[in-house]
């Protein structure tokens, strides 16, 4: 998993592409303010955020890991059984 360095102690980890499944992606600069991360394989690219920080949640956002709205509402968010 790529690791990139956003100015943390520790760095931040990128997950695989979720369309194509590499590893070989990376954080890039827009310009302007703006910044996606993409795969270098197939040029999946994340949305673009307002910060490193928010590109890299939501590259790293998955569909199947977000908790349903009962989940949430019953304090289940943080548990995967």
């Amino acid at each position: 998993m790529n690791t990139f360095d956003l100015g943390q102690n520790d760095g931040v980890k990128l997950k695989a592409c979720p369309y194509c499944g590499s590893f070989c992606v990376g954080l890039e600069d827009l310009g302007e303010g703006y910044f996606a991360v993409e795969c270098e394989d197939c040029i999946a690219g994340g949305p673009s955020e307002t910060s490193r920080d928010r590109a890299v949640s939501a590259w790293n956002r998955r569909q199947d890991e977000t908790p349903s709205e009962f989940e949430r509402l019953c304090g289940k968010e943080n548990s995967h059984a």
